[in-house]
């Protein structure tokens, strides 16, 4: 299976619901996804692994459009990523809030994100 074939069918994937009881993505797993998801890193801030990209864009007009888009994908799945907008720039940045932690759910959102810039 190509990259492109991954991660249409990682994007493709159903968001599970979370609870305190859910199960972080196991680390080999985790860095699996990964190789898939060009330009994503796991960065550790305040204690939990967060899944996080920095999307370029030639304008603000277009880092707004972009986070627009995200937060629509984030409502249909009803999971929520932090965006910071800046001119020429979107940052996106997944974790599971009630596990404080990376779950799949992270990854397939990123995937989405990955073929949502292809909309913008």
């Amino acid at each position: 299976m190509t990259d492109s074939n991954t991660l249409v069918q990682l994007a493709e994937t159903e968001c599970l619901p979370c609870s305190k009881l859910s199960s972080p993505i196991a680390l080999a797993d985790r860095a699996s996804l990964l190789e898939s998801l060009k330009g994503w890193a796991i960065v550790r801030q305040d204690d939990v692994d967060r899944l996080v990209k920095v999307y370029r864009w030639p304008d603000f007009e277009a880092s707004m459009a972009f986070a627009h888009r995200v937060g629509e994908l984030a409502e249909q799945a009803n999971h929520h990523p932090e965006l910071t907008v800046a001119w020429g720039s979107t940052q996106v940045a997944w974790w599971t809030h009630v596990i404080s932690g990376l779950h799949q759910n992270d990854f397939i959102m990123a995937a989405r994100c990955e073929l949502a810039t292809e909309e913008s």
